[in-house]
């Protein structure tokens, strides 16, 4: 019975070392996809955002300058001479970089939003609506007509006090990206830290399982060598246990020692 429980136990043990083994290697594998898809959603809806938002930022600011560029265009400018080209070379710049800056909104929007960001890009879009539309393009329709004092005036005015609104809101839009950006590294390095944990965790608590383990049969291995060697040496104590373990067995080998009758009913 003794070597039967020690053959469980050993099972139970090697049992419970492969299922940790196989949790172990579950967390690590759980943890490689979360950190792969953690890393896949913060470029998406992080890192492209910002490229987004600083490409809407640089095409505004060179809006403005086309506008100050073709005022240089008005005939009687110092400069005149020195823009060899037609004005529609700036003021087809300036609707070029309009509808570029309308297809990367319609983009970004496509993106994982949260409500912050959504607000922000909401005040962003009403701020350059104005922009492009009381600053822009009645600035380059003046262009266009020749009408010069006007489009000067409507720089002054319009163009330069509603690029600094949109741009204000550009740059918070941004900066809240750049926020929620870091907010979800420290989420991610969290959930790092609490699987790296967890793994070391498990591999000690195998560890420990596997060392009791060889010490509880390295201890009983020893047990029993000392049991049979005090037997096969007369030990009285050993020989006590051993007739109290086996009292029919000993009962037996007293009788058949001491009674010739016993020996009689033995052999028949």
């Amino acid at each position: 019975m003794q070597n039967v429980s020690i053959r469980l136990r050993l099972f139970a043990i090697v049992g419970l070392m492969a299922l940790l083994t196989l949790a172990v290697g579950a967390t690590g594998l759980l943890g490689i996809t979360l950190a792969n898809r953690a890393l896949e959603e913060n470029y998406r809806n992080r890192l492209e955002p910002t490229q987004m938002i600083g490409r809407i930022m640089l095409l505004m600011n060179d809006n403005r300058a086309q506008v100050m560029l073709a005022l240089q265009h008005q005939p009687g400018s110092p400069f005149v001479k020195m823009h060899e080209h037609p004005i529609a070379l700036h003021t087809d710049a300036v609707a070029a970089n309009r509808d570029e800056i309308t297809a990367i909104v319609a983009e970004y929007r496509k993106r994982s939003l949260t409500p912050e960001e959504q607000a922000l890009a909401d005040r962003y879009a009403e701020a350059r609506g104005r922009y492009v539309e009381e600053g822009l393009k009645a600035s380059r329709e003046a262009l266009l007509a020749g009408d010069y004092e006007r489009a000067n005036l409507l720089l002054l005015s319009k163009v330069n006090p509603l690029y600094a609104e949109a741009a204000a809101s550009a740059n918070a839009l941004l900066q809240k990206t750049l926020e929620i950006a870091r907010r979800d590294y420290a989420t991610a390095e969290a959930r790092y830290v609490s699987i790296r944990n967890a793994s070391i965790g498990g591999t000690a608590l195998g560890i420990l399982i596997a060392l009791f383990a060889g010490a509880s049969s390295s201890a009983r291995s020893r047990s029993r060598s000392a049991a049979r060697s005090a037997i096969s040496n007369g030990s009285p104590t050993a020989i006590s246990e051993k007739r109290s373990r086996f009292p029919d067995a000993t009962r037996s080998g007293a009788c058949w020692r001491r009674s010739p009758r016993c020996r009689r009913a033995s052999s028949a």
